[in-house]
Protein backbone atom coordinates (compact mmCIF):
# COMPACT_ATOMS: atom_id res chain seq x y z
CA UNK A 1 0.00 0.00 0.00
CA UNK A 2 1.63 3.26 -1.24
CA UNK A 3 -0.07 6.66 -1.07
CA UNK A 4 2.63 8.74 -2.22
CA UNK A 5 0.46 10.22 -5.21
CA UNK A 6 -2.73 10.18 -3.84
CA UNK A 7 -2.03 12.12 -0.21
CA UNK A 8 -0.62 15.32 -1.81
CA UNK A 9 -3.10 15.60 -4.37
CA UNK A 10 -6.39 14.88 -1.54
CA UNK A 11 -4.90 17.08 0.92
CA UNK A 12 -4.68 19.71 -1.30
CA UNK A 13 -8.85 18.95 -2.18
CA UNK A 14 -9.71 18.35 1.52
CA UNK A 15 -8.14 21.72 2.39
CA UNK A 16 -9.69 23.68 0.03
CA UNK A 17 -13.19 21.93 0.19
CA UNK A 18 -14.00 20.07 3.46
CA UNK A 19 -11.87 21.86 5.85
CA UNK A 20 -13.62 24.78 5.02
CA UNK A 21 -17.08 23.51 5.80
CA UNK A 22 -17.93 22.06 1.98
CA UNK A 23 -19.32 18.99 1.45
CA UNK A 24 -16.87 16.58 -0.23
CA UNK A 25 -18.13 13.84 -2.52
CA UNK A 26 -14.92 10.70 -2.40
CA UNK A 27 -14.88 8.82 -5.46
CA UNK A 28 -12.32 6.41 -6.62
CA UNK A 29 -13.90 5.68 -9.58
CA UNK A 30 -11.34 3.14 -11.51
CA UNK A 31 -9.84 -0.19 -9.53
CA UNK A 32 -6.19 -1.56 -9.57
CA UNK A 33 -5.35 -3.84 -12.90
CA UNK A 34 -3.78 -6.50 -10.20
CA UNK A 35 -7.62 -6.92 -8.96
CA UNK A 36 -8.12 -8.66 -13.15
CA UNK A 37 -6.36 -10.47 -15.11
CA UNK A 38 -4.20 -7.79 -16.77
CA UNK A 39 -0.70 -9.72 -17.52
CA UNK A 40 -0.13 -7.11 -20.26
CA UNK A 41 -0.37 -3.97 -18.13
CA UNK A 42 2.58 -2.16 -16.66
CA UNK A 43 2.32 0.80 -14.42
CA UNK A 44 3.66 4.20 -16.60
CA UNK A 45 6.93 5.43 -15.82
CA UNK A 46 5.25 8.88 -14.99
CA UNK A 47 2.51 8.63 -12.24
CA UNK A 48 1.30 11.86 -13.48
CA UNK A 49 0.37 10.94 -16.91
CA UNK A 50 -2.81 9.66 -18.45
CA UNK A 51 -2.90 5.74 -18.48
CA UNK A 52 -5.63 5.44 -21.44
CA UNK A 53 -5.08 1.33 -21.01
CA UNK A 54 -5.78 1.51 -17.96
CA UNK A 55 -8.74 -0.29 -17.08
CA UNK A 56 -8.26 -3.19 -19.16
CA UNK A 57 -8.19 -7.22 -18.21
CA UNK A 58 -11.31 -9.47 -17.34
CA UNK A 59 -12.89 -10.07 -14.68
CA UNK A 60 -10.98 -12.96 -12.16
CA UNK A 61 -12.75 -15.16 -9.87
CA UNK A 62 -12.07 -13.26 -6.84
CA UNK A 63 -12.51 -9.70 -8.05
CA UNK A 64 -15.27 -8.77 -6.54
CA UNK A 65 -13.79 -9.63 -3.42
CA UNK A 66 -11.27 -7.43 -3.70
CA UNK A 67 -13.11 -4.89 -4.58
CA UNK A 68 -14.96 -4.93 -1.56
CA UNK A 69 -11.74 -5.44 0.64
CA UNK A 70 -10.18 -2.81 -0.89
CA UNK A 71 -12.61 -0.32 -0.77
CA UNK A 72 -12.97 -0.72 3.23
CA UNK A 73 -9.42 -0.63 3.73
CA UNK A 74 -9.23 2.93 1.49
CA UNK A 75 -12.06 4.18 3.81
CA UNK A 76 -10.77 3.45 6.61
CA UNK A 77 -7.31 4.79 5.53
CA UNK A 78 -9.01 7.95 4.95
CA UNK A 79 -11.29 8.03 7.52
CA UNK A 80 -9.78 6.71 10.26
CA UNK A 81 -6.19 6.52 9.73
CA UNK A 82 -4.96 3.09 9.59
CA UNK A 83 -6.29 -0.79 8.14
CA UNK A 84 -5.25 -3.77 8.69
CA UNK A 85 -4.14 -4.70 4.88
CA UNK A 86 -4.72 -8.23 3.33
CA UNK A 87 -2.02 -9.98 5.55
CA UNK A 88 -3.00 -8.80 8.76
CA UNK A 89 -0.50 -5.61 8.75
CA UNK A 90 -1.40 -2.64 10.84
CA UNK A 91 -1.03 0.55 8.13
CA UNK A 92 -0.84 3.24 9.29
CA UNK A 93 -0.15 7.07 8.48
CA UNK A 94 -3.62 8.32 6.94
CA UNK A 95 -5.26 11.42 7.19
CA UNK A 96 -7.92 10.22 9.26
CA UNK A 97 -10.61 12.50 7.89
CA UNK A 98 -13.21 11.40 9.94
CA UNK A 99 -16.76 12.97 9.29
CA UNK A 100 -14.88 15.80 7.06
CA UNK A 101 -15.74 12.62 4.54
CA UNK A 102 -19.62 13.34 4.18
CA UNK A 103 -20.06 11.32 0.86
CA UNK A 104 -18.44 8.81 -0.31
CA UNK A 105 -19.34 6.84 -4.70
CA UNK A 106 -18.00 3.77 -4.95
CA UNK A 107 -17.42 2.50 -8.71
CA UNK A 108 -18.54 5.47 -10.84
CA UNK A 109 -19.73 4.57 -14.09
CA UNK A 110 -19.77 0.58 -13.67
CA UNK A 111 -20.48 -0.01 -17.04
CA UNK A 112 -17.15 1.77 -17.58
CA UNK A 113 -14.07 0.76 -17.27
CA UNK A 114 -13.70 -2.98 -15.88
CA UNK A 115 -17.46 -3.07 -16.49
CA UNK A 116 -18.20 -4.28 -13.47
Amino acid sequence: WNFTYLEPQLSAFMNATAKRGYSVVINFGTQPSWMYDSPAWKPPQNPNEPDLLYPFGPHRADTLELISDYYQRLYLWLTDGHFIDEFGHNVTGGPAYGKLISNWEVINEPNVAHEI
